[in-house]
């Protein structure tokens, strides 16, 4: 799981007494202490299917159902009113459990001008979009040299 994940430091699992968990926990990182809790409730959930006579999950199975756990447990923080069903959310790791600061999309764009053309020329700017239920739509604006609307 360290190939994919920030684990805590290798050295810091040593057993050292009946607290070495808490001491693990408490010098991690929030990310790192879910990760940490995570892959013990595989182990253990591993050793329960192996003490019931049940095939032992494999490790790469393993491995991508936390990875896939992990990532659902941090969209359901960083955006807790969004639709997840959609999946138009990016997880950002770095920000880990912390709710997804909102930034307002006109403060980090810089406005482009838009350049008229030249003297005695219109310019047509068109756009379109499509849905996956075969609706379609256009639009379309021929401007001239001032900026002023020909046609709409």
């Amino acid at each position: 799981m360290a190939e994919v994940w920030d684990l805590p430091d290798i050295d810091a699992l040593w057993p050292e007494g009946q607290r070495w968990l808490l001491h693990l926990l408490h010098a991690s990182t929030e990310n790192q202490r879910a990760m940490t809790l995570m892959m013990l409730w595989r182990i253990w959930h591993a050793h329960n299917e192996i003490t019931h006579d049940k095939p032992c999950p494999t490790i790469e199975g393993s491995r991508r159902f936390l990875v896939s756990y992990l990532n659902s447990l941090m969209l359901i923080k960083q955006f807790p009113e969004a639709d997840i069903a959609k999946g138009k959310m990016v997880i950002d790791e770095r920000q880990g459990f912390q709710k997804h600061r909102q930034v307002d999309a006109r403060k980090e764009k810089v406005r482009q001008k838009w350049p008229p053309p030249e003297s005695n020329k219109a310019k047509l700017n068109v756009d379109g979009a499509f849905s996956t239920d075969g609706r379609v739509g256009i639009g379309a604006v021929l401007r001239d040299s001032n900026g002023d609307v020909i046609f709409a």
